[in-house]
């Protein structure tokens, strides 16, 4: 399984030999974790508080599909080879090296330890969650900015479950949870004001 440390390995070697990665070598960097990953990368994004109109709906789409797959508990992984053979920079790559090292700095200042978080049921119950988060990010009104606490809850609990973070991935439930009740109070108001 993958830890805090052996993914913060993994990104270094990569950053510093300067060349792109495609997601279908980053899957393979962690084959049990290979749904999350994906997810992950497709979910970027959505999180972003940027306004990108529909574009995202087909990587939620395609996320949905991840989530559907780890519910299911399945163990090959399904996606396009198109999609497979893009490629993201190594500025990107360090960028989310630097994000887990803060995030393994934190888990050591807090006293949370990488905790193996490989139970069957677990990652189900993460898949529901996460099946949760995407689709509320995929019914937000595009330009409204409301699918993005969801999409970073996703994206939060997907790398919790590459790096077996206890601490990411209470954080990614907070977030996502909390992009639900925001969604939920936002669109109560603007129907209330409608009808």
């Amino acid at each position: 399984m993958a830890s805090v440390s052996v993914i913060n390995e993994t990104l270094e070697k990569w950053v510093k030999a300067g060349q792109p990665k495609t997601v279908g070598e980053f899957i393979q960097a962690f084959p049990d974790h290979g749904h999350a990953v994906v997810i992950f990368l497709l979910m970027l994004l959505p999180a972003t508080p940027l306004p990108t109109g529909g574009l995202t709906h087909v990587f939620e789409v395609i996320s949905v599909l991840m989530a559907l797959q780890i519910i299911r508990n399945s163990k090959s992984l399904w996606l396009p080879q198109r999609l497979k053979k893009i490629t993201f920079s190594a500025q990107t790559l360090k960028r989310l090296n630097e994000t887990v090292t803060k995030i393994n700095q934190l888990e050591s200042k807090l006293g949370f330890r990488s905790t193996t978080l490989s139970s069957q049921w677990f990652k189900r119950f993460i898949g529901v969650v996460l099946l949760l988060f995407i689709l509320a990010a995929l019914v937000a009104p595009p330009f409204s900015g409301i699918d993005t606490l969801p999409a970073l809850g996703a994206v939060m609990l997907s790398l919790g479950l590459i790096t077996e973070s206890l601490l990411v991935i209470i954080l990614g439930l907070l977030a996502g949870f909390g992009g639900i009740v925001l969604e939920i109070t936002v669109g109560k108001f603007v129907y209330s004001k409608l009808f």
